[in-house]
């Protein structure tokens, strides 16, 4: 499993998770030819997800997130789907009635088993992670 942490403000967190998105994400590139020049040539960049929509998902996941609980967002990466998950959840009077069912949350009882080592020892330590799993692994 490839995990990272992002630590830092949330705006460092962001751009930690989308530069981690850049080198682990498939892309393509589409080359348009207006005229044979080099002014003539246009490439686009293709990306397997879309990184405005990552980028969107990233800052509503840390937005919304309960930070009431020590637990991390969490992104992983299948070979099928990208799912983002956050410790959050909508007010009780918001809540639809059909709930969607959703797969095995990842709520460590002790906080200090997602505080790296060399930190343990550090109570000011605030782990504020998003571990990125590699793709094909859960």
């Amino acid at each position: 499993m490839d995990a990272h942490e992002f630590e830092g403000t949330l705006w460092e967190q962001l751009n930690g998770a989308i530069e981690r998105f850049r080198r682990i994400l498939q892309v393509r590139f589409e080359v348009k030819v207006s005229n044979l020049s080099l002014e003539g040539l246009a490439r686009t960049d293709i990306w397997e997800y879309p990184l405005e929509a990552l980028r969107e998902a990233v800052i509503n996941a840390l937005i919304h997130r309960d930070y009431t609980v020590t637990t991390d967002i969490q992104i992983r990466l299948y070979d099928n789907e990208l799912s983002i998950w956050n410790p959050g959840g909508l007010p009780p009077e918001l809540i639809p009635i059909a709930q969607p069912k959703f797969t095995k949350t990842s709520m460590p009882d002790n906080s200090l088993l997602k505080v790296p080592p060399a930190s343990r020892g550090n109570r000011t330590h605030a782990p504020h992670a998003v571990p990125l799993a590699k793709r094909g692994e859960p």
